[in-house]
């Protein structure tokens, strides 16, 4: 158990595994460095360490468990430099995280990741990385663009869902399907471009999107979209939706 004055931890070398909820409910602790022989975090290990304001992970990091960095609503930014696994919830409501940057390695991002995390504004995400599963953003009210990877093939349900903030967005070639609610009440969007190959479009992905003014299909035909079930997907006004050869 962490002493309650203490402010900043360094975890030595020699600790390969940093155990669920090792430092869960630490609310004095500001600042940890983890040692290069760390290889795994553990579920909650920093749940709710509130005032933690700095986290600096080595390159041995691969694993990182569900709701690691939750509710620490101090923490405005963090590096990882060679993760291979992340898990759900793992910054939900991390309310002062400004920026994120992931290295290569990483293949899904999973349900909730970043969730309520209302300062986000960068996320530099991998090209390893290719699926964004369900709620990944929702809530994320500060973020106003974001690169998708050439790789994802899947945009869960309500990823994007209430990023009031977002202007615009394009999904690559590699899109394969978008879930319902996708993109619900963002309602700043102005354009989207969708890839060649998507070939599944949720229940109203872009219900909400009030300002949405411009949607962008590459290779498809106004008849194979009004085909598609649950065509129009929340779109009120279908003139805004255009095909490109």
């Amino acid at each position: 158990m962490l002493k309650p004055h203490v402010s900043e931890v360094n975890i030595p070398d020699n600790v390969v595994e940093i155990k669920s909820r090792a430092f869960c409910g630490c609310s004095s602790l500001k600042s940890i460095t983890i040692g290069n022989s760390v290889v795994s975090i553990g579920n909650a290990a920093f749940d709710s360490c509130t005032n933690l304001e700095s986290v600096i992970v080595p390159d041995s990091v691969k694993t990182i468990a569900a709701g690691a960095f939750f509710n620490c609503c101090s923490l405005a930014s963090i590096v990882i430099p060679a993760v291979t696994k992340l898990g759900s919830s793992m910054f939900f409501n991390c309310k002062g995280l400004k920026s994120v940057k992931i290295g290569l390695g990483l293949k899904s991002l999973m349900n909730s990741m970043f969730e309520k995390c209302i300062r986000l504004e960068s996320v530099e995400l991998p090209e390893t990385v290719n699926m964004i599963e369900n709620r990944v953003f929702a809530g994320c009210t500060s973020l106003t663009s974001i690169v998708i990877p050439e790789n994802v093939a899947i945009i869960g349900e309500s990823a994007f869902s209430d990023c009031r903030s977002l202007k615009s967005i394009e999904l690559p070639d590699s899109i394969d399907r978008i879930c319902s609610f996708a993109f619900r009440n963002c309602d700043h969007l102005e354009s989207v471009v969708v890839g060649s190959y998507a070939a599944y479009i949720g229940l109203n992905v872009f219900a909400g999107c009030s300002r949405l003014n411009s949607i962008i299909f590459k290779n498809k035909t106004f008849s194979q979209l009004k085909s598609m079930n649950l065509f129009p997907w929340g779109i009120e006004d279908t003139s805004i939706i255009k095909c490109e050869p």
